[in-house]
């Protein structure tokens, strides 16, 4: 019975240690311990990164966790996430605490600025440029694009800003330029770049005048030519040739007519770069006459000439018949010029211009030449350059020469009054005060018609034989 019993409390204490609704002891507390999601003491990362700091504590109950950064609190979870937003170095500290021990973490976290990653337009090293072109080079910013401030420099010189640098190089500046380009971020990330430019002249380029390459001319004639380099006069030389005799090596070169015949003129530009440019002529000078260039000559005229030719006063011109077809002037058209009813009735004028006529072609001339019927108008007309307002009488009329012996009574002995007169005023000769030697320089000359003996502008009082109308006809230059 005794055993029975003993049995029966075993099996009691049996259950009693295998019922599954009671767990095991408690184990006592410890100090914590923690293991840490960043293993090392020290972080490199740029700035705005974003870091994830994670501690898990594997010992110890009853724990508080706290984060801080520079020593400032900023958790209390077992894991935070900060971002750098300034290059700097920072302390983040971990602390697990309870009431057994501690376990803390020290991480240096140092952050710089994102790299300034940048590419260029032209590829850096030894380039070229060519004058008169625009040189440029962008820069494009592939990283680190932060605030960046773009800055230019040519041989040591401020050349500008931003992100595109061109320059227009001129001749002054042939030769070998530097050129450095600076970017820096807001966080002090820099990139450069240099170039080393080679500054060329424009290949060989040479206007050369007279543009005709045939010339007429006849002796005692001058003919001027002349090589104006456009581009590339780097170390130009000139070499001007009268058949393969060099007479000369200046840009410019007047030939002397001495004698008739055909005659060979050549000029060869040459530059330092050995570029070379030529152009030859051929003069054909013959026996010396008088040469003449007709301005205005009414015979074959259906309409006026365009204002840009020919202009009266207030539209005053017109194409008339002659009224005194003489030996003088056998033409049947001429032009009137009816100052009757025009703004400055006493002072009538006709423009001629020149500017239309090559001035190498107009170089050969020095005298106007003009025909005029006066009726019985007691006018005496005036020609004025207008390029420099000088103003005179004619130096002949009719071929008797007039100036400077210029009395009122010879005019009057002079000047036919219902007949053609042949006026010429001569520019060297006629009192113009050496405005030119030739009509090469003088771009309009002009005709005042209605102006009194005296110089002064008639009264204004009209008579039978006094009617404000004047004609006139074959208006041309002459030697």
């Amino acid at each position: 019975m005794k055993r029975a019993l003993l049995a029966a409390s075993a099996a009691v204490a049996a259950l009693v240690a295998c019922n599954p609704n009671e767990g095991p002891a408690e184990q006592p507390n410890v100090a914590p311990k923690v293991e840490y999601s960043i293993a090392e003491s020290t972080l490199n990362v740029d700035v705005d990164a974003v870091v994830t700091f994670s501690a898990t504590v594997v010992e110890g109950r009853d724990v508080t966790t706290e984060w801080f950064v520079d020593g400032e609190k900023v958790s209390t979870t077992p894991s935070v996430t900060w971002k750098f937003t300034s290059v700097g170095v920072y302390t983040v500290h971990f602390e697990a605490v309870n009431d057994l021990g501690k376990a803390e973490k020290d991480y240096t976290v140092n952050v710089a600025g994102i790299p300034l990653d940048v590419a260029f337009s032209v590829e850096e090293g030894e380039v070229e440029a060519v004058i008169g072109t625009p040189f440029e080079v962008e820069v494009t910013v592939n990283g680190g694009d932060k605030e960046t401030v773009h800055s230019w420099t040519m041989d040591g010189v401020d050349a500008g800003s931003g992100t595109m640098f061109s320059r227009t190089f001129t001749e002054d500046e042939i030769g070998t330029h530097t050129l450095v380009y600076h970017g820096e971020n807001v966080d002090g990330m820099t990139a450069g770049g240099t170039w080393t430019i080679a500054v060329k002249d424009l290949p060989l380029e040479v206007s050369f005048t007279p543009a005709d390459e045939a010339i007429g001319a006849m002796v005692g004639d001058k003919v001027n030519f002349a090589a104006a380099i456009v581009h590339g006069a780097g170390g130009a030389a000139f070499s001007w040739k009268v058949g393969t005799a060099e007479v000369a090596t200046t840009s410019a070169y007047t030939y002397d007519c001495e004698t008739e015949g055909s005659f060979a003129v050549s000029c060869t530009v040459t530059n330092a770069a050995g570029e070379q440019a030529s152009r030859s002529w051929t003069v054909t000078v013959a026996k010396k006459t008088e040469r003449s260039l007709m301005l205005i000559d009414a015979e074959e005229m259906t309409e006026l000439p365009a204002t840009t030719i020919l202009k009266g006063n207030d539209k005053a011109l017109s194409i008339v018949d002659n009224p005194c077809v003489s030996t003088v002037n056998p033409g049947t058209k001429v032009l009137k010029d009816d100052l009757s009813n025009a703004t400055w009735a006493t002072s009538g004028l006709v423009q001629v211009y020149l500017s239309h006529i090559e001035s190498s072609e107009r170089y050969h001339y020095k005298t106007a030449r003009i025909k005029v019927y006066l009726g019985e108008n007691d006018y005496l007309p005036f020609m004025v350059i207008t390029n420099n307002n000088k103003a005179s009488r004619p130096t002949k009329v009719n071929g008797t020469a007039f100036y400077p012996n210029h009395s009122k009574e010879l005019w009057a002995s002079l000047v036919k009054k219902n007949d053609w007169n042949v006026l010429e005023y001569n520019i060297v000769d006629g009192n113009y005060s050496s405005v030119a030697e030739t009509f090469a320089d003088i771009t309009q000359i002009q005709f005042r018609f209605l102006v009194n003996y005296d110089n002064s502008n008639y009264p204004g009082s009209l008579s039978d034989t006094n009617t404000h109308i004047v004609y006139f006809d074959d208006i041309e230059l002459v030697e």
